[in-house]
């Protein structure tokens, strides 16, 4: 829900995300965070990949805490 004006905004945003991740998720959660929102896939197909070892909802609780995590982190401006 963070609009970037222009594309190098959006690339440091992107970079700043993926530090926070690399600082406070799993590579599993990292992983699920790629393929949902860089690649597109549903969290149905998420949990349909190999080795993932996750239903549905598990895909679902790992987007959310995934998403709370950024908010807390990004939503008010501030920087982890």
């Amino acid at each position: 829900d963070i609009a970037a004006p222009d594309n190098a905004a959006w690339l440091a945003l992107k970079a700043e995300i993926g530090y926070l991740l690399s600082k406070r998720a799993t590579e599993r959660d990292r992983q699920i965070f790629g393929l949902y929102y860089l690649q597109g896939m549903t969290a149905k197909e998420i949990a349909a990949l190999p080795g993932m070892g996750l239903t549905v909802k598990g895909v679902e609780s790992a987007l959310t805490r995934l998403t709370r995590l950024i908010r807390e982190n990004f939503g008010d401006g501030k920087r982890e």
